[in-house]
């Protein structure tokens, strides 16, 4: 059993005692002296936050006392105030030694009076250039020291009961120190220039944010907060804080030579990532000011140019740690795929892809075990069907050491991502890229129209999704399929269109190149007259089948839940005209299913088979034997 020292209590109740009266050299004797037993660390926070209450801060802003005892009143919250920082310094990682119960009696001790506390702290961070001018430390330690101290008190208050009264105030101030940053630094000339300068001024705000990021509940409010109408150019503020911030770390550590811990300055560049995510895809009133890819790529490029990497504890660095949480975190919605993955691309992702393959630590049989997305190339493999992605892939590519490290070939999704490359080159290498001639008529043959080229094309005025090659085409299409199905599907389309999601004309006629390719790949393993083709890229590795006949293929479905792929009016329409055409018999169908964001993207294509209009010949070549004909695409909302 611990002898109790009689003699150290009674220090603790004389400096406790002390305290209360507001004496000044006390204040720092019990930080020095700060207990560790928890009833003592109670009675002395309680000791020190009795002088930022709401009465001593009503009685300095009312005008209340005169000037000599507003400025002690001043000076002891002041003293108050800077003891309490530094005890939540060294108090913030040392909490997860207290029970869960203990937390939350430690967090009533702050709750008593809460709101003077945040009076005093919206004081100390708006007024800290002036308050502390005489104190030996930077201009931006109010502000980081009320962002440290909030976010000790966030720890704190982490239970199963949703949020506390004062949380909104809190993440309403967080946001007003985290905007401010930009005005102040400009406003003042002054720039951090150390990373010891920035981990003291800027680092206590990503702690405080860490716990948002870390609890949904948390994070929901600070969206909703973000998202609340304002006048003026709040949205267009917001969005340029994170530009700002990523522009001041990179200011800060562009010439890091490893002077400090590599962790913080890590975690640092992890939250403005994180943060900017959650931006991203939760603040629709943001969105107008965002730039598609935001400064995350921004992030990568330039983690991967510092002169000295900086390293995580596991030696990991700091490109690496970026790279990891961009697929998985982005989500990829419709809008990102074509605006952001080509940045990512283009910053280096696929760099530090293969880097890692090459030098992954030896004890994990899978390089990205502990990325936030286990196949990395496999995400990118199920997206390289579209043509803006697979020549941002291409372009990655070339940009890699040639030859290729004959190490990679060793890692099977790297072949299986190098495959279906190659296949999806069949189809767009030797594509035209400025015009595609395609006309949506599935009757087009029979409308008297033979060259596309000779013909105007128009588009409908209320969805803009069909291209018309001539009158007799316009009158026929519309009557039949366009008028029923624009009405129906109108707001799907708007929806699509806000989302970056559009198939564009050029697109459509991409992907009707693209299953040209496939069948010129996958066409050895035809047997039947009937058989048509479809190929699974929904899932990595993509898979192709080959199906009886055109009534299978309109059957198809995929994923665990099944979902049928060719459910469409027009599919089957394409479906028919084989049956109906008299050059029926050498009509091959193909088709795909791909993940497009939030979407689902069904494509099928016919085509001519030289083959079967002239089995007699032998002779011929898989590029020249399919003629494109036609395609329809279908988007379609994921569940």
């Amino acid at each position: 059993m611990r002898r109790f020292n009689l003699n150290a209590s009674r220090r603790f109740e004389t400096l406790v005692a002390a305290v209360e009266r507001g004496s000044m050299p006390h204040f720092k004797e019990l930080s020095q002296e700060w207990p560790t037993d928890f009833p003592s660390i109670m009675r002395a926070f309680a000791a020190v936050l009795q002088h930022l209450s709401t009465e001593t801060f009503f009685n300095v802003t009312s005008g209340g006392l005169n000037f000599d005892e507003i400025n002690e009143t001043i000076l002891r919250s002041l003293t108050s105030f800077t003891m309490l920082m530094e005890v939540a310094a060294r108090e913030f990682e040392s909490d997860a030694r207290l029970r869960q119960e203990q937390r939350e009696e430690l967090f009533s001790v702050f709750q008593k009076d809460m709101s003077g506390l945040l009076d005093w702290f919206e004081f100390f961070a708006r007024q800290s250039p002036i308050l502390m001018r005489n104190i030996p430390f930077s201009p931006d330690t109010g502000v980081g020291g009320v962002a440290l101290i909030f976010a000790y008190l966030l720890r704190l208050s982490l239970n199963d009961e949703g949020i506390f009264p004062g949380l909104e105030r809190i993440t309403n101030l967080l946001l007003e120190m985290w905007m401010a940053g930009p005005r102040i630094e400009r406003g003042r000339d002054r720039s951090l220039r150390t990373p010891r300068e920035y981990i003291t001024a800027v680092y206590p705000m990503f702690l405080a944010f860490r716990v948002y990021i870390s609890e949904e509940r948390y994070l929901s409010l600070l969206i909703q907060i973000i998202n609340m109408p304002r006048k003026g150019r709040w949205y267009q503020r917001v969005v340029d804080s994170f530009v700002f911030r990523l522009q001041e770390w990179t200011a800060v550590h562009r010439n890091y030579n490893g002077d400090i811990g590599s962790l913080q300055d890590i975690e640092s560049m992890q939250d403005i990532v994180e943060l900017y995510q959650a931006l991203t895809s939760s603040s629709v009133p943001c969105k107008p000011f965002l730039r598609p890819h935001g400064p995350l790529f921004d992030a990568l490029k330039r983690a991967r140019e510092l002169p000295v990497p900086i390293h995580d504890a596991n030696g990991d660095t700091l490109d690496l740690i970026v790279a990891s949480t961009l697929i998985s975190r982005s989500g990829f919605q419709a809008h990102n795929v074509l605006c952001a993955l080509p940045d990512m691309l283009d910053a280096g992702f696929l760099d530090v892809v293969t880097h890692r393959i090459l030098h992954h630590p030896r004890d994990l049989s899978n390089p990205f075990l502990k990325w936030s997305t286990k196949n990395p190339l496999g995400e990118l493999t199920v997206m390289l069907y579209h043509p803006t992605i697979y020549d941002a892939v291409h372009s990655a590519l070339s940009r890699l050491p040639q030859p290729l490290p004959t190490r990679l070939s060793s890692y099977p999704e790297w072949s299986s991502f190098l495959e279906f490359k190659e296949i999806c080159a069949r189809g767009y290498d030797s594509a035209p890229r400025t015009r595609i001639s395609l006309c949506d008529n599935f009757q087009h043959s029979t409308m008297g129209v033979t060259h596309l080229d000779d013909v105007h094309s128009e588009q409908c005025s209320q969805c803009c999704s069909v291209v018309y090659c001539s009158s007799q085409c316009q009158q026929h299409d519309w009557k039949m399929l366009h008028r029923d199905e624009c009405g129906a599907r109108h707001i799907d389309r708007i929806r699509q269109r806000a989302d970056k999601a559009w198939i564009s004309h050029r697109t459509r006629g991409m992907f009707l190149q693209l299953l040209k390719g496939f069948l010129e790949e996958f066409c050895v393993i035809f047997r039947d007259p009937g058989e048509a083709l479809f190929v699974d890229i929904t899932a990595f590795p993509v898979t192709p089948y080959v199906l009886h006949s055109a009534t299978h293929l309109l059957s198809t479905t995929v994923g665990e839940l099944e979902c049928q792929v060719f459910e469409d009016s027009r599919f089957r329409a394409m479906a028919e005209e084989k049956g109906a055409s008299p050059n029926g018999s050498s009509l091959r169908f193909a088709g795909f299913a791909a993940l497009f964001g939030q979407y689902m993207i069904s494509a099928m294509g016919l085509f001519d088979d030289a083959e079967l209009r002239r089995p007699a010949v032998t002779n011929i070549s898989s590029i020249s034997r399919f003629r494109p004909l036609n395609i329809h695409i279908k988007l379609a909302m994921l569940d």
